[in-house]
Parts: C-alpha cells; sequence; structure tokens
C-alpha cells in the first residue's frame, strides 16, 4: 500500500463476504466526512469472531487470501475505496490499535453505533482513541445522540442504547446518518448454501469470485 496522506477512513471487517452494505457506508462516509479516500482492512484473525455461533454451528471463517480477494474486486471500480491487506501481512489476531499504529495520515475510524458502544470491550481502547477519531454510523435500531440534539453530520457522539452501554464523552466522533442496508454476511453465506438469489446483495466481482471459487458450500 502507497504512503498514505490526508484524511484515511478505515473500514475494518471480516468481509465474508464482502457486500453491498460495506460499499454503501464506506462511500457514505467519504462523502459526508470529506475523506481523501476509505480502506477496506481485511482483518487476519478476527478476535471477536472465532468460533462464531451460526444457526447452532460454528461457522469457519474464510482464508484470509479468499477475502482480500473479494475485497478488491469489489473496489476496483470504487473511487477512493482501497482494499487493505495490514492485518493479513502482520500476521496473527488481529486488534485495531495495532493496525492504527502502523497508518499514518488523519486517520478516522468507521464503525456502526452498535459497535461504537462497546469500544471499550477492545484491546487498549484508550490508544485507539488516541490513535484515530471516529465516524460512527447511525443504524435505526442502535441510535446515537448528539450533545447538542441537532443530530446532524459532524456533531460530537454521545450514544447511548436501551441497555444503558454509553460511548465515552471523550471519544472524537461524527455521526453519519446511514446509508443502512438490512444486509448480513451470515445470511447471504445461508442463501448461497441454500442456493438462494443474492446478486442484489453483493457486487457483481464479488458475486462471480465466490462462484468460481465455490465458497460458502
Amino acid at each position: 500500500m502507497a504512503k498514505l496522506q490526508g484524511k484515511i477512513g478505515i473500514l475494518g471487517g471480516t468481509f465474508d463476504p464482502v457486500h453491498n452494505g460495506h460499499i454503501a457506508i464506506a462511500k457514505a462516509a467519504m462523502k459526508e466526512a470529506a475523506l481523501d479516500k476509505v480502506i477496506l482492512m481485511v482483518a487476519n484473525v478476527p478476535w471477536q469472531k472465532i468460533g462464531q455461533k451460526i444457526d447452532s454451528k460454528t461457522h469457519k471463517i474464510s482464508s484470509a487470501k479468499d477475502r482480500l480477494e473479494m475485497v478488491e474486486a469489489a473496489v476496483f471500480s470504487e473511487d477512493g475505496l482501497e482494499a487493505g491487506d495490514n492485518e493479513i501481512r502482520r500476521g496473527g489476531d488481529t486488534y485495531a490499535v495495532d493496525t492504527l499504529k502502523e497508518l499514518e495520515g488523519e486517520l478516522y475510524f468507521i464503525l456502526g453505533s452498535d459497535v461504537m458502544a462497546e469500544i471499550d470491550t477492545w484491546v487498549n481502547p484508550e490508544e485507539v482513541k488516541r490513535l484515530a477519531k471516529f465516524i460512527v454510523v447511525e443504524r435505526p435500531d442502535f441510535p446515537c445522540d448528539s450533545k447538542d440534539g441537532s443530530g446532524g453530520v459532524g456533531d460530537e457522539v454521545n450514544g447511548e442504547n436501551n441497555a444503558g452501554g454509553k460511548v465515552d464523552d471523550s471519544v472524537r466522533a461524527i455521526k453519519v446518518k446511514g446509508p443502512y442496508l438490512d444486509i448480513s454476511s451470515s445470511d447471504i453465506r445461508s442463501r448461497i448454501k441454500s442456493d438462494k438469489e443474492v446478486s442484489n446483495l453483493l457486487p457483481e466481482p464479488v458475486l462471480k469470485l465466490i462462484s468460481d471459487k465455490n465458497l460458502y458450500r
């Protein structure tokens, strides 16, 4: 990856597979926060998803190589979006703090309002907050309330869910309204396994890769 300059958004994920919702969020964050680029950073071993239970079975995460190839295909024709392989090249378990330490530029970590409320469960969360600002994509089922109540982009975020989870007031964050597409990678995997239609959920090059590699069967 070339040396980074300017305002850089980081959208981390397992991307198993990357789908239209991921691309829409990356593009919205880039536009609303005036970012120079957004990197879809592919996790090597996502520590929060190891042994994840899906439909009473343990989902084996696809290889990092396959997931990176899908992200590369998804962003190939998208101006300002790039695939990131830092975490794969570094190896081992994936932690946001290690990734942010490797990167340069003015960094913005992109994440959903539901994930933001759990940031203090991350490894070394105070260092993560120091190294990056946050772009919080508000989910309709998990609103984040701005301090001044205006709800506009650029507000500091003081998110609180129904269970009382609260985003630390010291977090440097701006809020982006949507887009919210009700798409999940786990649902896509299930649909592919059941031979159901997914062409409206995935970028066409990703759909072709999945077919060529016979993934999720």
